[in-house]
């Protein structure tokens, strides 16, 4: 099923979300997945531009606080 303008308001897609935001988001479109409202593809086109800033946040809090980067978090893996 194609991905409609109704859910991408439905998932909270803005470009500055907390930490928190941006993982309901997140789960939110693994929500959808797993229903099957949107296809893997859409989601992870929808998915990536939060895992990528997540990735950025956690990286910037470890160099902040002297502490080595964690790994990063990839779409496959936070879909599980």
């Amino acid at each position: 099923p194609a991905l409609g303008t109704g859910h991408v308001q439905e998932i909270g897609m803005q470009t500055a979300l907390s930490n928190k935001k941006m993982v309901e988001a997140l789960n939110k479109i693994k929500h959808l997945m797993r229903a099957g409202k949107i296809s893997y593809d859409a989601a992870r086109e929808f998915a990536e531009p939060h895992i990528k800033e997540l990735n950025e946040r956690m990286a910037g809090f470890a160099k902040e606080n002297g502490q080595r980067p964690p790994r990063k978090v990839g779409f496959t893996s936070f879909m599980r």
